[in-house]
């Protein structure tokens, strides 16, 4: 487990062990926590941690506003 104080927003999330998987866990957290329903493609299409934060970002302000 990589404690959150080392992660380095610009590293690719597939340098961080993202595969099919670990994608399809991730976006299930984040539906979960954030409320935001990304589809696959947009967690593993080769981003970075700010990208897909970002990304979030983004789905949240559409959601609301």
């Amino acid at each position: 487990m990589i404690d959150h104080e080392e992660l380095d927003p610009s590293t690719r999330l597939e340098d961080l062990g993202l595969d099919s998987l670990v994608a399809v866990e991730l976006r299930n957290f984040i539906r979960r926590e954030w409320s935001v329903d990304l589809g696959l493609n947009q967690i593993v299409g080769g981003g970075t941690l700010a990208s897909l934060m970002e990304t979030i970002r983004s789905s949240q302000a559409e959601f609301a506003g």
